[in-house]
């Protein structure tokens, strides 16, 4: 009679342990879900076309037309994007603008004051490139990525507008190489083909060593 309880109770002590097993089974497999779903979420974001800057909404996440996102810095959507990577090389200096954005944007309140060195308007369009620009020589260059701008609806923009400041313009050491955001309001939204030019390049002495060259957009 004795065997027969302690079977049963070995058989009671054997169910017990496999329920308890089971909810950590399926904790682990919700967990798997999750980082999966992370994982895809991530190869969404164009985080090789994103340095986060102080003045500027995080656009890693805009990659389709009609993306909209939010934080702390206001809500932006994009607009239009030209996705093609474009290079060219002037003279020792390497190029690359790895993709062109329009975006719209309502800046946050504590930003405004910013912004109103560019403009009045509480929402407005700007344009966005991520470059990268690399000195291939051993000597020091001068050189600017973007020195204007020019959109199909005639209108010309300047360095000086834009509004990431990163410092990407100017001196050059030899083999240096620098990437960030270069953007520019525009008053008129209504385009889809913007040109790129660059600055001249050159040396120490301040001679030209090569002169400017362009890249055209075009936004889909």
């Amino acid at each position: 009679m004795k065997q027969t309880y302690l079977y049963l109770f070995a058989l009671l002590l054997l169910a017990g342990c496999s329920s308890n097993q089971e909810p950590i089974t399926k904790n682990i497999s919700m967990e798997t879900i999750e980082t999966d779903k992370q994982a895809v979420n991530v190869r969404k974001v164009s985080t090789d076309a994103y340095i986060p800057n102080p003045q500027v909404i995080d656009d890693a996440s805009l990659v389709s037309a009609g993306d909209f996102y939010r934080d702390r810095k206001g809500e932006a959507t994009l607009k239009a994007i030209d996705r093609q990577a474009k290079s060219l090389t002037i003279d020792s200096i390497k190029l690359t603008v790895k993709d062109a954005k329009l975006i719209d944007y309502r800046p946050a309140y504590s930003l405004i004051d910013f912004y109103h060195t560019y403009t009045h308007e509480e929402q407005f369009t700007f344009i966005k490139f991520f470059v990268e620009i690399e000195n291939l020589s051993d000597k020091e260059k001068n050189f600017s990525p973007v020195a204007f701008i020019q959109t199909n609806a005639d209108e010309m923009i300047t360095w000086e507008n834009d509004i990431y400041l990163e410092e990407l313009n100017g001196v050059l050491n030899a083999g240096e190489r620098k990437k960030g955001n270069i953007g520019f309001i525009v008053e008129n939204a209504a385009i889809d083909k913007i040109q790129l030019s660059t600055s001249d390049v050159y040396n120490q002495q301040e001679k030209q060593l090569a002169g400017a060259k362009t890249l055209d957009f075009i936004f889909e």
